[in-house]
């Protein structure tokens, strides 16, 4: 089974005690790694015999038949999209860089998504321009298109970004100002857990809810070329099935023990969030972790 088929199944089954031979028909517990910037992504998930994937499989089939999994599948998508954005921010972007939110005045609002989108291209334009006469290095960006709708207001956009270039604050905000209304700019600051606050937000608005669909059909956030895009790394040896189930069994009574586990399995890390799953339906369990790099 694929491990999006083994996280879907461990989401939207009843969670199982941990009881002797929890872990029957578990081969080995693989491990997926992502590296982004100071942050670790770490998901560690069973391997079953041929026998319990089979029925892993079936369960799977079953409850799909029974009461389906399309809004369950729907949020996890969402999830994942939302993580993979919090990744590529993470990996290109952190402290003193530019958090940008630009705005429209009065009477020069775009009229429709793809005109808020040309005003974006049309102002990184500018920005590259500006760099390029100042012999500065062409600028690095992620930046999402926000609309909000309001039987007041109408239909609204504004966008959100994160950049790195070597302009000013007064200088990347005029560039906006004189063409369309109000840019406001702030320096990223050093954090533990790099731009997850700024990250999530901006994501949140092209990968949650009913935006979620858009995501993949508009691509409401757009980037500049060249960035880093974290990639996975897998290892069946990294998180031994004995430790995966001594998370299992401390993260309810002993949430800091749990991390002590885990953070044993990546030393000079220290855990941010944790969450382990368990399934009725199958054995074994799936945790998922974000850590930092310790200073």
């Amino acid at each position: 089974m694929r491990e999006s088929d083994i996280r879907l199944l461990m989401e939207i089954s009843p969670d199982r005690e941990i009881r002797p031979g929890w872990q029957r028909g578990v081969e080995i517990q693989r491990t997926r790694t992502i590296k982004a910037g100071s942050l670790l992504y770490c998901s560690s998930y069973p391997i079953w015999d041929t026998t319990t994937r089979r029925d892993a499989q079936a369960q799977l089939t079953k409850a799909r038949e029974r009461k389906g999994t399309t809004d369950a599948q729907r949020r996890l998508n969402a999830r994942k999209a939302e993580e993979r954005l919090v990744q590529i921010i993470n990996a290109n972007f952190g402290a003193g860089d530019h958090l940008v939110t630009c705005t429209y005045a009065a009477g020069k609002e775009p009229d429709s998504f793809q005109s808020a989108q040309r005003n974006m291209r049309n102002y990184m334009a500018r920005v590259k321009r500006l760099c390029k006469r100042k012999g500065l290095p062409d600028p690095a960006y992620v930046y999402v298109t926000e609309v909000t709708r309001s039987n007041r207001w109408g239909t609204r956009y504004h966008h959100h970004m994160v950049m790195r270039c070597g302009l000013s604050r007064d200088e990347v905000e005029n560039l906006w100002t004189k063409m369309h209304g109000i840019c406001n700019t702030k320096q990223a600051q050093r954090l533990k857990e790099g731009l997850t606050g700024w990250a999530k937000y901006i994501a949140k608005q092209v990968c949650s809810g009913e935006k979620a669909d858009l995501f993949a059909t508009k691509h409401r956030w757009a980037a500049s070329k060249g960035l880093i895009i974290p990639q996975p790394t897998e290892a069946d040896k990294k998180i031994s099935r004995r430790r995966v189930e001594k998370i299992a069994q401390d993260i309810q009574r002993d949430p800091d023990m749990a991390r002590l586990h885990l953070e044993a399995c990546y030393p000079g890390y220290e855990v941010l969030e944790m969450n382990v799953k368990t399934s009725e339906w199958v054995t074994g369990a799936y945790v998922r972790a974000v850590m930092c790099r310790r200073e």
